[in-house]
């Protein structure tokens, strides 16, 4: 299997655990609720589950932007929106089309 490369940068991604496609900062900051998800790989078809945290991970950026320029992001993220979303209720739906497609298409690569 040919090693895939980073969605930002010319260098490898990593082979095993990845970036967290929701930060996990948003699973302490969301009330505990059983989230219902969908995951195709190239080899099998559509699997629906259930799950109580947004913790999925994808080895498509290098350590170096995962642990560099996006955590810095990150970071900067949660400090300006982390309080408002323990302050009022979010909806994931209005996030979810962008999200599925960016993963859809990076999971392809």
């Amino acid at each position: 299997m040919r090693q895939r490369k980073c969605a930002f940068c010319a260098a490898d991604a990593v082979e095993r655990g990845g970036e967290h496609v929701w930060d996990d900062w948003i699973n302490k900051a969301l009330p505990k609720t059983t989230y219902r998800a969908r995951r195709r790989s190239q080899d099998s078809p559509l699997v629906e589950y259930d799950t109580d945290s947004l913790n999925l991970k994808l080895p498509v950026v290098c350590a170096d932007c995962n642990h560099g320029w996006m955590s810095i992001l990150s970071s900067q993220v949660k400090e300006r929106f982390g309080r408002a979303m323990l302050l009022a209720p979010v909806n994931l739906a209005r996030f979810m089309g962008s999200s599925f497609l960016a993963l859809h298409m990076l999971s392809e690569n």
